[in-house]
């Protein structure tokens, strides 16, 4: 099995998940570029519907060393992880910002 197992890799880019949601269904709605998060630019962008963050992980350097990073200790032994993908890149965070829109037909 490959290290994507059933999942289709998508790219990280604002035209295919624009795509991806109009081929949903979902109309009226586009994906955006963004390098900053500061007022002025959200206000340009205006409606917001949601933020993805997004980048490439090098793992260099010294975090990437398991002998430079404590042991996570949780409060709460009872956490539940579903199964992590790697490939999906936006696609969780777009699916949960689609379903949370409003109908404006």
């Amino acid at each position: 099995m490959s290290d994507t197992g059933n999942w289709c890799l998508i790219e990280s880019d604002p035209g295919v998940f624009t795509g991806l949601i109009k081929g949903i269904g979902v109309s009226g709605v586009q994906v955006e570029e963004i390098y900053s998060i500061d007022r002025e630019t959200l206000e340009d962008l205006k409606p917001v519907h949601g933020l993805i963050f997004l980048f490439k992980w090098e793992g260099r350097g010294p975090t990437s060393s398991s002998e430079s990073q404590a042991p996570i200790e949780y409060e709460n032994e009872s956490v539940f992880f579903a199964q992590q993908v790697r490939t999906l890149a936006g696609l969780f965070p777009i699916m949960t910002s689609m379903c949370e829109l409003k109908r404006m037909d």
